[in-house]
């Protein structure tokens, strides 16, 4: 570590600081961490499950167009629409709902952390892919008049069109399921080991240097 995070981790904080400022401080702590190894999961983690969920929204939006046989009809807008919410979405939701609980250390039991954010990858990493890839293609070709595609009003069409095409990719959809799941567990695991080794290795260097002045 450098001098100045040297000088971060050791100086004394006067007053009580905002829960914003403390997420702020530790945000610089790992920014600034040396060396970089230590800390890639917090720097990195929220980006691959971010990621995952883009890939995701793109393979389920092909393989929806394939079905409806729509070609290149509408494709870059959907490809778009799907690959950036779900990415948005995910990097967003983690933050405050994992990352935050984890810099300012308001957890108590690290596997509920894990357990939420494999909840929490699945819904925005892969259920709402599946829930908008309909939305969005139904919205490009309902007003085309050229692909045979039910009304946003026809309920029972849109329902028939997208429990076919889905049915079939049950299992692919399990297979992505588990791989949500791991992901999120993994990442929020090594997230939660990283982040108390520096917590461990900032109090040892307070020791050291409380005893320091001691022997002074």
């Amino acid at each position: 570590m450098d001098t100045k995070q040297k000088a971060r981790i050791l100086e004394d904080v006067k007053g009580v600081l905002s829960k914003h400022d403390v997420l702020l401080r530790e945000v610089e702590i790992i920014r600034n961490w040396k060396p970089q190894s230590d800390v890639w999961v917090l720097l990195y983690g929220r980006a691959l499950l971010a990621g995952a969920a883009s890939f995701t929204g793109a393979y389920i939006n092909l393989r929806f167009r394939r079905k409806l046989k729509l070609r290149d009809y509408g494709l870059f807008p959907t490809m778009l629409g799907l690959t950036a919410a779900p990415a948005i979405t995910t990097s967003l939701s983690y933050s405050e709902v994992i990352l935050r609980k984890l810099l300012l250390l308001d957890i108590t039991c690290p596997l509920c952390l894990e357990s939420k954010a494999a909840i929490l990858q699945t819904f925005t990493g892969l259920v709402l892919p599946l829930m908008l890839t309909p939305i969005a293609n139904f919205a490009v070709t309902s007003g085309s008049g050229v692909f045979n595609t039910p009304h946003y009003s026809d309920m029972k069409g849109i329902f028939k069109i997208v429990s076919s095409t889905y049915k079939p990719m049950l299992p692919k959809i399990a297979t992505l399921f588990t791989l949500h799941v791991l992901l999120a567990n993994v990442i929020t695991y090594l997230q939660i080991k990283s982040f108390i080794r520096i917590k461990d290795i900032q109090y040892i260097m307070k020791l050291e240097n409380k005893d320091a002045l001691h022997v002074q």
